[in-house]
């Protein structure tokens, strides 16, 4: 009897202990899903909306900037400058929402047009390094997406 009872409360005391680490990889995951979830257009719409546009605006404006440009090569784009530590996406997403809200053309498969985005984000001259990369992420985005 003793030996069901120890072994009773070891599994309630195990279980007790065990609960918080099964909560936080439950937030995690929500955390993930979530994150997955926002897409190039959200982030842009979202980055108009706390600029202080209505939401409605601000997706007819993003939708019609977003039809001259495939979404996924522009989201191919902007994670191979984030890997190449050029500029991170949220500064993208805020780019392409100032050419959205002045209803700019958009089209960065040219190498000028790239370096003309990295230069009005960083807001100063490029680098030879930076330069030699934005050649290749062109390169690559022109093999890949023609």
């Amino acid at each position: 009897m003793k030996s069901q009872n120890l072994f009773t409360m070891t599994l309630i005391i195990s279980g007790l202990a065990l609960t918080p680490v099964y909560a936080l990889r439950a937030e995690h995951s929500f955390r993930v899903t979530q994150t997955a979830e926002r897409t190039l257009s959200t982030q842009i719409i979202l980055d108009l909306t706390q600029r202080g546009l209505e939401q409605q605006s601000a997706e007819a404006l993003v939708f019609a900037l977003l039809r001259q440009v495939d979404e996924t090569e522009l989201e191919t784009l902007i994670g191979q400058l984030q890997e190449q530590n050029i500029v991170k996406p949220k500064e993208v997403y805020a780019y392409v929402a100032s050419l959205a809200l002045h209803k700019q053309n958009m089209d960065f498969s040219s190498y000028d047009a790239l370096l003309g985005l990295v230069m009005q984000i960083q807001g100063q001259a490029v680098d030879e390094k930076t330069c030699k990369q934005l050649s290749l992420i062109v390169k690559s985005q022109n093999k890949r997406f023609t």
